[in-house]
């Protein structure tokens, strides 16, 4: 039986590539630095506040991480409430699930107060018991402590939880702690997508529609 699943949120049931592109770019263009791609194969696990020290760090940029993610924060969630959508299936799939009793939280990189207006403009935050993130935990989502902390907080065990993730290394991390794991096909990551695979329990392409029938046989 799955009693509970933990969503990713960008990627994954929020469409949000629009929100994030250029955003970091635009916080440090003003002191001249281009981030390569390298420091994005770099940035990719961490989170905001992470990313910006990383940039501080080796820019030597004459701000605190904190003062550029003070000055982001309207931006990004402005950027949302325009730019991002849900994911198509994803409403109703969470409806199917709290019919069913089963629980749901989130686990994200984003902040915790950007994901909850998100969530909630999206409709999506009623249907959560918890939003998790990876700097309340202090661990990135190369370790699976998000993944058992949200589960312990929904009082469910591993083996019981479905992790819907889009990043190959986070799939890869939620099934070494014992999730069940659906892989969801994003463009960002497409060059990984054999890690995705070898990983999930399953794989979607677009929508949440193409997970029902595998939910079907564990509810």
């Amino acid at each position: 039986m799955i009693c509970g699943v933990i969503f990713d949120m960008d990627g994954t049931l929020i469409d949000s590539m629009a929100v994030w592109d250029k955003v970091i770019d635009e916080s440090v263009a003003k002191f001249g630095v281009i981030p390569t791609k390298q420091d994005y194969q770099v940035m990719d696990p961490m989170s905001q506040i992470e990313v910006l020290e990383y940039l501080c760090q080796k820019y030597n940029l004459p701000v605190t991480a904190k003062q550029l993610s003070d000055e982001m924060d309207a931006v990004v969630i402005e950027r949302y409430r325009k730019l991002s959508r849900a994911r198509h299936g994803a409403l109703n799939l969470m409806q199917k699930l709290a019919d069913n009793n089963v629980k749901m939280s989130v686990a994200t990189l984003t902040s915790k107060h950007q994901a909850e207006k998100v969530l909630e403009h999206h409709g999506m935050k009623k249907y959560l018991t918890d939003i998790i993130t990876v700097d309340e935990v202090g661990s990135s989502k190369e370790n699976p402590k998000i993944y058992l902390t949200a589960a312990e907080k929904m009082g469910v065990k591993p083996n019981e939880c479905l992790v819907c993730e889009d990043a190959p290394y986070a799939a890869t991390s939620a099934k070494k702690g014992g999730f069940l794991v659906c892989g969801i096909c994003e463009e960002w990551y497409l060059h990984r997508k054999a890690e995705l695979e070898t990983s999930s329990d399953i794989i979607i392409n677009k929508s949440f529609d193409e997970l029902l029938p595998f939910l079907e046989k564990y509810m």
